[in-house]
């Protein structure tokens, strides 16, 4: 079985974001279990608000164990980074399978048109 992503908002190729909808109070417990559980283990840690849905602010939070990956994604190595997206961007709900297909869509490659009109495989 395909694993699936770590994240609840995806922002697909046409630059729509989707998010995963959750019931507001097993949202809020996963993100406090979340938070804490990174924090617990003296992560560098991401609070992000990167759109918003019905007017309200949607946030993620987002710890990893792999140097690299924190690197990548300009995390500090300890404490709190806070990103919030400027102007805020709308996004629109989804259930559980459109967003696992909105999720796949995103890691899928895509085949890149090269000058002369062949195509390759993207990544």
């Amino acid at each position: 079985m395909e694993e699936t992503p770590d994240f609840d908002a995806v922002r697909l190729p046409d630059g729509d974001i989707v998010v995963r909808r959750r019931p507001s109070f097993a949202a809020g417990e996963f993100a406090r279990t979340y938070y804490e559980d990174g924090r617990q283990r003296d992560l560098g840690i991401a609070l992000e608000v990167p759109c918003a849905v019905d007017g309200a602010a949607c946030a993620t939070i987002y710890w990893t164990t792999d140097a690299t990956e924190a690197e990548y994604r300009l995390m500090p190595t300890h404490g709190l980074k806070l990103g919030v997206a400027s102007p805020q961007r709308r996004a629109r709900t989804v259930g559980s399978v459109k967003w696992w297909l909105a999720a796949r869509q995103v890691r899928m490659p895509r085949p890149t048109r090269r000058i002369d009109g062949s195509t390759v495989a993207g990544s």
